[in-house]
């Protein structure tokens, strides 16, 4: 009997550092996506309100609302996020606290520890960095619970980048290459340079130049599931300034934004904008 015990006490204890090993093969993965990202701007370029002249009228508004006259432009920003998410319709919300670098140059790395029941959490990043994408999330920190690698997960990335662009204003401006076409009064819609062939991205514009919305199409795939281009959308409900920048500080994400099938998964708070 107590053989037997020592057996299982070694395949125990042999799982464990084998799970633990695999974890930190990850996290040094996504440190190296981290540092990666880090692309502080260098060229001296700053924020000139006559650069909006010859863009649609809501565009104007928007950017000289949203970055302070002869500010840095930066490529880089990093956030850090809390809110709720669900992955079912009619789901339950769990809430999560993230830390997440957007470099639309190269892409973006979302790290987020997520609460479930009890003392029971998920952990884990998503990443889309220089083409490669992916998804890694653990158990209590421990046992594998997701693990997706590019495909449909990796052209949903990049869409999520041009979406979340909206919390990197400089990255819009034509003078980092974006190119803007006129929608109405309200709206516009932009290309930024280098994902200009994913998607535009549809923004709305108060008069105050606050974004009210954003919208695109954008593919939704993950690991069980490829629907392919669906609408997606984010709803600004608050804003606030972080230095030079005045972003969007409280949204809800949905699929199927616009439609009568929109279906809201994500309330995201931001609590801390610095910019490079």
């Amino acid at each position: 009997m107590l053989w037997v015990l020592l057996v299982v006490a070694v395949i125990l204890l042999s799982t464990y550092v084998w799970l633990r090993q695999g974890r930190a093969r990850v996290i040094a993965r996504h440190r190296q996506v981290f540092n990666r990202l880090a692309l502080p701007d260098v060229s001296g370029d700053r924020f000139s309100s006559r650069e909006t002249v010859l863009i649609p009228p809501p565009a104007a508004r928007y950017l000289r609302h949203a970055i302070t006259e002869g500010a840095a432009l930066a490529k880089t920003v990093d956030l850090h996020l809390i809110g709720e998410i669900r992955v079912r319709p009619d789901g339950d919300w769990f809430k999560f606290e993230a830390m997440e670098r957007i470099c639309p140059e190269r892409g973006l790395l979302w790290q987020a520890r997520i609460e479930g029941v009890g003392r029971i959490y998920t952990e884990g990043s998503e990443y889309l960095c220089d083409g490669d994408a992916g998804s890694d999330f653990f158990l209590s920190g421990i046992l594998p619970l997701v693990r997706i690698r590019g495909g449909e997960f990796a052209r949903s990335a990049v869409g999520r980048l041009v979406i979340e662009s909206i919390w990197l204003p400089a990255c819009l401006c034509p003078a980092r290459g974006a190119t803007w076409e006129p929608g109405d009064e309200h709206r516009a819609t932009v290309r930024l340079p280098g994902l200009a062939a994913v998607s535009s991205l549809n923004l709305t514009v108060a008069e105050s130049g606050a974004l009210v919305d954003v919208s695109m199409m954008r593919h939704q795939g993950g690991e069980a599931r490829s629907f392919g281009l669906m609408p997606f959308g984010i709803r600004v409900e608050q804003e606030a300034r972080f230095g030079d920048y005045t972003i969007p500080s409280r949204v809800i994400a949905a699929w199927g934004y616009g439609t009568d099938a929109a279906e809201e998964f994500m309330r995201i708070t931001v609590e801390d904008a610095r910019f490079l």
